[in-house]
């Protein structure tokens, strides 16, 4: 029996039963779980619960998390699973328009053919740290991934594996090898261990997890259409001057030497700290030491806009909100009083701009906009009263996207409580 007793000693669970009467009818309830409940003995629901259960007296239905433990049987990955690994073919001699082609990573190309449907994918070369993914539908496999799934369907099951391996993404990835391109060590990841419960309780839990999932995948869908219409040309048109930029805005020089900033921390933004098209900072921004900090910085207020010079199709443009220092590679605007900052913000942001600057940058490896061309570019300059109706029009597309995001964020922290209490049993075994 894979419970602890006395669910399979029928003598014990009736003395057990007793106790729990005697416990009933003395107020002692306190005590007779710190001897049974705690120690996982013994589960207790009430008969709400029951029915929601549909009347379902299997045990591990009713199993409470006490104080924060879970004691589930742990098993190895080569003892319950399956591997599939993946076949090589070139986009040159096999791109098509039907299937997917996957490798460790995203979508490389197009083929007529599969090899694969509904599989649960990790990397197996070049792996990055986002190494885990499920891959609905058919799709060809390249050999640069590999496939999983459970070698026993009515012992494991396939989603719950999916989510489990997710959550330890980190471990998977920490059994890759090499410096400049990690691939994954086979006898690593068949040894890392998962837990494995009962398989009615893990389709109870997958299916928990599966609606948190759908929020997570209609949130991007959101996210993905709202980004991809951008901020449309029709919204800046109207009867109203044009001028040069280098008009109404200034490009600051201001640098500071990392070496000369006396604060242990200071906000600092590199490009990489900003997302591409949302202007949000990325997840896992955090302040930095000076000290890892080479060459000279620009300096900016909250009364700057941030433009990245570099790549400059990426939309890489940040609203500050307080002082701090960038990247040489993204310019300080200063607003003149001619011009409102958000307006700018959402200017530069703009198609009219993006694509103007895709047409003017300079450089083929790192492609850059000149600064002084910017400057020459022109642009829409209504009066002020109407740049900020634009600006309170456009707020709110942008709180949306922000909104949306933070739902998408709920839905994974949900995912993660239910995977760490209910599961794994503490953060320590993700």
């Amino acid at each position: 029996n894979i419970y602890n007793p006395p669910c399979g000693d029928l003598p014990k669970a009736v003395e057990v039963f007793k106790e729990w009467l005697k416990a009933l009818d003395s107020e002692e309830i306190e005590k007779f779980k710190e001897k049974y409940v705690d120690n996982e003995q013994v589960w207790i629901a009430d008969i709400e619960e029951i029915k929601e259960k549909d009347f379902n007296l299997n045990p591990g239905l009713y199993r409470k998390v006490e104080k924060g433990k879970v004691r589930w049987e742990w098993v190895r990955l080569k003892e319950t699973i399956d591997v599939n690994f993946g076949k090589r073919i070139t986009k040159k001699k096999h791109e098509g328009t039907k299937y997917p082609v996957y490798g460790g990573g995203g979508i490389s190309f197009y083929t007529d053919n599969f090899n694969a449907e509904n599989e649960i994918v990790i990397s197996r070369f070049g792996m990055s740290e986002k190494c885990v993914r499920f891959v609905k539908g058919k799709f060809w496999l390249l050999d640069s991934g590999f496939s999983v799934s459970p070698k026993d369907e009515n012992i494991l099951d396939k989603r719950f594996l999916y989510f489990v391996l997710k959550a330890i993404e980190n471990k998977i990835y920490e059994c890759g090898r090499g410096v400049g391109q990690k691939n994954i060590n086979m006898d690593c990841f068949y040894n890392l261990e998962i837990p494995l419960l009962p398989l009615e309780i893990q389709k109870k839990i997958v299916e928990r997890l599966d609606k948190q999932q759908a929020i997570i995948e209609k949130a991007k869908e959101m996210e993905k259409a709202i980004l991809d219409a951008g901020i449309d040309d029709a919204i800046f048109e109207g009867d109203w001057e044009w001028v040069e930029l280098g008009e109404v805005v200034e490009i600051s020089n201001e640098k500071v030497e990392p070496k000369n900033i006396e604060d242990n921390k200071v906000f600092y933004i590199g490009l990489e700290h900003i997302e591409s098209k949302t202007s949000m900072l990325v997840s896992d921004f955090s302040f930095t030491d000076p000290k890892e900090l080479k060459s000279a910085k620009n300096v900016f207020s909250e009364k700057n806009v941030l433009y990245g010079k570099l790549r400059p199709y990426l939309e890489k443009v940040y609203l500050p909100n307080q002082k701090g220092i960038c990247s040489t590679d993204i310019l300080v605007l200063i607003p003149s009083d001619k011009i409102d900052r958000k307006y700018l913000f959402y200017l530069m942001k703009s198609n009219y701009i993006v694509n103007w600057a895709i047409q003017n940058t300079k450089g083929a490896q790192l492609p850059r906009i000149n600064p002084k061309d910017l400057l020459k570019v022109k642009v829409p300059l209504p009066p002020l009263e109407k740049q900020k109706e634009i600006v309170e029009f456009l707020d709110v597309q942008f709180q949306t996207l922000k909104k949306i995001r933070q739902m998408r964020e709920n839905a994974e922290k949900t995912i993660k409580l239910i995977l760490e209490k209910e599961v794994f049993g503490s953060a320590e075994n993700f």
